[in-house]
């Protein structure tokens, strides 16, 4: 299945699919293009684990969205 044909089979379901309904390297290449996202429902009674990160150090770095999101969970979670 094409990259094409993917979007087409995707835009026919009503835009949302389970997953791996759809190939993965044409999700992947239509991912990267910015033509679909990943949702993910999390709900109130669902639990996140966070393994540790052997070797991380956080520097604070101004304007990393990765970072302030890690820096949160590990807050959170302590």
């Amino acid at each position: 299945m094409s990259a094409r044909a993917a979007l087409h089979s995707l835009s026919q379901s009503g835009g949302a699919v389970l997953a791996g309904t759809l190939p993965r390297r044409e999700l992947g290449a239509l991912y990267s293009a910015g033509c679909v996202r990943y949702e993910v429902p999390i709900t109130a009674r669902d639990r996140v684990g966070v393994p540790p990160l052997v070797g991380f150090v956080m520097n604070r770095v101004k304007g990393d969205w990765l970072e302030k999101l890690l820096y949160d969970m590990f807050v959170s979670t302590d």
